[in-house]
């Protein structure tokens, strides 16, 4: 387990400080998430981001918080790519990849009230490859480093070799626990907790697990240049199986809340890993960096 550098703690605590925490989007809206290891110069500060391990993947979904007055409806779609250099090979810049893909539809009952607890569930399937370049996060990648990234940065082409490896489809269900708490409220500002106990059964163990996710929000009304609200969202999770394996992370973001229209950037900090999962490969503990965007109507 790689340690959190000092740096690194304090530069979250002084984002936590000086900044306004994620509001929730209460409306109907569509999120786009790039999530990526290596943001250029900032990773070359950071001394981490390599393109390899857990290298990048794209979050799609649709939040329909409004269509009924008691329960929200969400469908999430995601690819991530894993990949490591292929050592059997002479030419080396030759990877091997494992790409995950899950696809989730999910139902809660959390309109975001004070002192109130909801309950979610979702069904999803994984679908796991590692032999063809799709238009998931292996072949985004792929088409990325060829026609923009190997321009720029001739040393950072990739060759994808074929692997041997079955496609496996893993059926799995979520179930969610928790409770929404304003712990204070101005005429300018707010700040919001949630925590939730949640526990996943999947078709395969290793992707079973129970753990808990606790947030803050504290949100600050801006109404300048057009823009409504500026946030920070500081997150922490946990999850594990107790005989296999544990993963933990904290993330922290800024985003920018138009009327329409939000835009976000975080910074993601594996604390635990499940590096020996069988079934994805080549993981790794550097930073993730993820930009988004989301459409609300």
């Amino acid at each position: 387990m790689q340690k959190i550098r000092p740096f690194g703690i304090s530069l979250m605590l002084c984002l936590l400080i000086i900044s306004e925490a994620l509001g929730q989007i209460t409306d109907n809206h569509f999120e786009v998430r790039v999530k990526n290891d290596n943001a250029g110069e900032i990773s070359n500060w950071l001394h981490t981001g390599d393109d390899l391990g857990e290298t990048h993947s794209l979050h799609l979904s649709a939040h329909l918080l409004k269509k009924h007055t008691l329960y929200n409806f969400r469908i999430i779609l995601e690819s991530t790519e894993y990949s490591a250099l292929n050592i059997e090979t002479a030419e080396p810049r030759d990877i091997l990849f494992t790409e995950l893909n899950s696809l989730q539809i999910a139902i809660d009952n959390n309109k975001f009230g004070d002192q109130s607890f909801f309950f979610s569930g979702a069904g999803g399937l994984y679908y796991i490859q590692g032999n063809k370049l799709t238009i998931g996060a292996a072949g985004q990648k792929y088409y990325m480093h060829k026609w923009v990234i190997s321009k720029l940065y001739p040393k950072r082409y990739w060759i994808y070799d074929r692997s041997p490896v079955r496609d496996i489809f893993v059926p799995y269900v979520e179930l969610k626990y928790g409770h929404n708490q304003l712990l204070f409220k101005t005429a300018h500002s707010s700040l919001f907790t949630v925590n939730n106990l949640e526990g996943r059964v999947a078709g395969k163990f290793h992707f079973s697990g129970i753990g808990a996710r606790t947030y803050f929000d504290l949100k600050l009304s801006v109404e300048r240049f057009n823009i409504q609200d500026v946030d920070i969202e500081l997150e922490g999770f946990y999850l594990t199986n107790i005989t296999q394996y544990q993963t933990a992370y904290l993330q922290i973001g800024t985003r920018i809340n138009f009327e329409h229209v939000a835009v976000y950037t975080q910074i993601n900090k594996p604390i635990k890993k499940y590096l020996d999962n069988p079934l994805i490969k080549y993981d790794d503990m550097e930073l993730q960096f993820n930009y988004g965007f989301l459409f609300v109507f």
